[in-house]
């Protein structure tokens, strides 16, 4: 879980440099098995082609800012003293391919795609966290 904390840790500069080296594709391979969703449906939630050994940077600032979704999750856990045993990785994923209802019984995984659909989730989470829903 610490690439993920550091990815939602990360300065600005820090992250933006990151977002410029770009993400290997092991990498994406490794949050896919972490989310426990298949890396070829990973590449379709993203936009980002498959079969690529290193990520543009536009496709390089979705997958960075994904991981940062499980640091922040992994952030609320450690914060509120919940059970260590949490997989925020897992969790993000199954709660990602689930319709919710609230939100028209769309999968959230159908936000990925946007920086903008990213930002509504990590906002959705700190609400969660917080316990304030407007």
């Amino acid at each position: 879980m610490k690439q993920y904390a550091r990815a939602y840790l990360a300065q600005p500069l820090e992250r933006i440099a990151a977002i410029h080296v770009g993400v290997e594709q092991a990498e994406l391979g490794e949050l896919a098995a972490d989310l426990k969703i298949p890396v070829q449906a990973l590449c379709k939630d993203l936009r980002v082609p498959s079969g690529s050994s290193r990520f543009s940077s536009d496709a390089s600032e979705r997958i960075l800012r994904l991981m940062a979704l499980i640091g922040q999750i992994d952030t609320i856990v450690q914060r509120n003293n919940l059970d260590a045993r949490f997989d925020p990785a897992a969790w993000l994923g199954k709660w990602l391919s689930n319709p919710v209802g609230a939100f028209k019984s769309i999968r959230l995984v159908s936000s990925l795609d946007t920086m903008a659909g990213i930002a509504i989730l990590s906002n959705l989470l700190a609400i969660s966290e917080s316990g304030t829903f407007a």
